[in-house]
């Protein structure tokens, strides 16, 4: 492998950026920086707390569930 997927490898860069890790250390397994975390965490949050209505019947559903309320509710293959 290259040089930059060793380091992701080892720790030493951040699995999703690329970026240096702060502590500048390689623990010897792939790692997540702190701002990718923190951006990680509010996404999932997001996704989990955010309400849709849904098109066809107006429940409400969480956003990452529409898609399959449709296909169990509404027999929607989409």
């Amino acid at each position: 492998m290259g040089d930059i997927a060793n380091d992701v490898i080892d720790g030493f860069l951040c699995q999703l950026c690329l970026s240096i890790m702060s502590d500048h250390k390689s623990p010897g397994y792939p790692r997540t920086c702190r701002e990718c975390k923190k951006e990680a965490t509010n996404m999932h949050a997001h996704h989990h707390t955010s309400k849709v209505k849904c098109p066809v019947c107006h429940k409400q559903v969480k956003e990452m569930g529409l898609a399959q309320h449709q296909r169990d509710a509404h027999g929607d293959k989409k």
